[in-house]
């Protein structure tokens, strides 16, 4: 016990230094001040929690936090490494925290004629449905010159979403299980999630590009975790089609049935009043741009517009 409490105050001592003995600098213990315990105290409805959830959920913050702190042997590199991961998560959730837009309120209107689904753009089909008419990359409030049009109504069996997006095709690609091969969403494609009860956390996300190729999966999102891939499947359950506009962009047609929707996989059909929480997507080369301001990403499920079904 003697030689044990010699020992501790050099533990100590060492504790506080890194690998190289050097003692963290300030600017370390300063970042991993501003991260550290962020999950516990930010505000339950803060814009930044999708960016307080990734801390929650990735192991390696803790280690990374560590070496910043001198608690965790690190390397030179090591340390740059997790000061540029870090550093990342700090300006994401700095951004969050400086966000003030809300997610808008919508109302679905009820189409006594459904649309046909067959990748042609008509105002007829579509006129009494919900328009958006606007288009913001991610993470910005300043909206585009150039925007896509989207159309969204619902019957007693299907949820109806269309687009029109005025911009050339540039490229397009299948989906694929190759490790890291590019997805529709590297080229031109259209992101639709839905999140039909927010007490349940499964949301369905479906993707179409302009070749007409679709990818429909359920996703799993728990507060303090990321999003994860519960599992593809098969898309012809969800009728869609694509097509050329005669303007010169491109144009889909969907019938989302409710029943692939989690809440609604019992076949119990919507109700007048009930709320849908959803984000509209757009990628174009490396680019997501969504029908109204939203933070991060399409699977930040607390950025979601908000739609009530007319």
């Amino acid at each position: 016990m003697r030689v044990c409490r010699h020992l501790l105050p050099l533990l100590l001592v060492a504790a506080a230094f890194g690998a190289d003995g050097a003692k963290p600098e300030e600017r370390d213990l300063a970042l991993a001040r501003s991260i550290r315990g962020v999950y516990r105290t930010l505000p339950e409805d803060s814009p930044a929690r999708y960016a307080a959830d990734q801390i929650a959920s990735r192991f390696w913050y803790s280690l990374e936090l560590g070496r910043l702190e001198g608690t965790i042997p690190a390397t030179a590199r090591q340390l740059e490494e997790a000061r540029a991961r870090l550093g990342k998560i700090r300006d994401e959730l700095d951004r969050g925290r400086r966000w003030t837009i809300r997610p808008p309120r919508w109302r679905i209107p009820f189409l006594a004629v459904p649309p046909v689904i067959d990748g042609k753009w008509s105002d007829a089909e579509w006129e009494k449905a919900l328009e958006i008419h606007s288009e913001y990359p991610l993470n910005s409030t300043q909206a585009r010159t150039v925007s896509g049009r989207w159309r969204v109504g619902y019957d007693r069996k299907n949820l109806y979403i269309s687009a029109r997006f005025p911009e050339k095709i540039l490229r397009t690609f299948p989906v694929s299980d190759a490790p890291g091969a590019p997805q529709p969403w590297d080229g031109d494609a259209a992101e639709i999630f839905l999140l039909s009860d927010p007490r349940i956390p499964c949301y369905r996300e479906i993707v179409i590009n302009g070749s007409g190729c679709v990818l429909s999966a359920l996703h799993t999102k728990r507060r303090g975790e990321i999003y994860l891939n519960c599992r593809r499947e098969a898309p012809e359950r969800i009728s869609t089609a694509a097509g050329s506009d005669p303007q010169g962009g491109w144009c889909f047609e969907a019938a989302v049935p409710f029943a692939e929707l989690p809440g609604y996989f019992r076949g119990n059909p919507p109700r007048s009043g009930e709320e849908l929480r959803l984000a509209l997507v757009r990628t174009r080369d490396g680019g997501f741009f969504s029908a109204f301001p939203l933070l991060y990403s399409g699977h930040n499920l607390y950025g979601y517009a908000a739609a009530k079904l007319e």
